[in-house]
């Protein structure tokens, strides 16, 4: 996997198919560990918490000022709030 950046921290789906990778800048990079391929690019901002559902499709970050986000991995989009 190509980086890009410095990485952070990794957050690994329940399944451990699909892995969040942190870098500076406030993004993140949502790999599919299985078929060894980035799915997309998450914005994270200032992400304080992270965690996934617990069938490994969706993610969540909540933001220092309350903003809660959710990423679809199916859908390879960032869910509507």
């Amino acid at each position: 996997m190509e980086s890009g950046g410095t990485q952070g921290r990794a957050v690994f789906s329940p399944d451990r198919r699909y892995v969040v990778v942190f870098y500076e800048g406030k993004t993140a990079r949502l790999w599919d560990v299985v078929a060894r391929r980035r799915i997309g690019q998450l914005l994270t901002g200032d992400a304080q918490r992270n965690e996934w559902s617990s069938d490994s499709r969706t993610f969540y970050s909540l933001t220092r000022r309350g903003t809660l986000r959710s990423w679809d991995v199916e859908e390879s989009q960032e869910k509507l709030q």
